[in-house]
């Protein structure tokens, strides 16, 4: 494609390239929000798993938990589209994409949930099994509740840099907006232009959220001075 056929100028440069972008940041979004319910569910079922004292449960989660933190989310997400296939075991680009951005953020979104759980009091805890209640019910009505407050500003913070990782799924050529950038790029050898729409479409979803990590963490603050 020729340059010509992009226009010239910034705004005319932008007519003809922002259809394109948006359609990547479409793909962008969907492979976020998908990951980020994926992974929301590995975090809240492994974290309450990980806050009981049954070592058995724990040891496992444990070390998903130091491979998924411990690794580059580069090598999780090649690992999954690259070696996995030797083993028989292949995955789309895009689903390769999304597991791995999933079980990625799962292990800090259980890290997350388990210290908050963990951080309310022995105390309360004591007194839901003085009512009677069973472990699912002291979860749900006394602990849960009461966690939420803690965990809700780390848990903001990242869901930021998960959105942030979904720009790593170009380099095994997934269709986000990073990939489309790239290639829209190439054709019109407009970079600064192209990118520049790119990193916009990424703050105007960072930005807001982590304005929003920002409330609930000076909100946790003065509730904790009131208190």
């Amino acid at each position: 494609m020729e340059p010509s056929a992009y226009g010239s100028g910034f705004w005319g440069v932008s007519a003809k390239i922002l259809p394109i972008l948006l359609r990547g940041f479409a793909n962008t979004l969907s492979y976020y929000a998908w990951s980020l319910l994926i992974g929301l569910m590995i975090g809240a079922v492994l974290g309450l798993i990980s806050s009981s004292r049954l070592r058995v449960v724990r040891y496992p989660i444990i070390v998903y938990i130091y491979i998924m933190r411990g690794l580059p989310f580069l090598i999780i997400l090649f690992v999954i589209y690259h070696v996995l296939p030797y083993f028989g075991v292949t995955f789309s680009a895009t689903y390769a994409g999304i597991l791995a951005l999933s079980i990625h953020s799962g292990a800090y979104y259980t890290e997350i949930i388990r210290g908050g759980i963990e951080s309310i009091h022995t105390s309360q805890r004591e007194a839901a099994i003085a009512l009677g209640l069973s472990y699912f019910h002291r979860m749900l009505y006394v602990i849960v509740p009461q966690a939420m407050r803690l965990i809700l500003p780390p848990l903001a913070g990242q869901m930021v840099l998960h959105f942030k990782d979904t720009a790593v799924l170009s380099l095994i050529a997934v269709p986000d907006v990073t990939t489309v950038g790239r290639q829209v790029m190439q054709a019109n050898r407009q970079p600064f232009i192209v990118f520049g729409w790119v990193a916009a479409f990424y703050a105007a979803i960072c930005y807001p959220m982590l304005k929003l990590a920002l409330l609930l963490e000076n909100r946790l603050k003065h509730s904790q001075v009131r208190s």
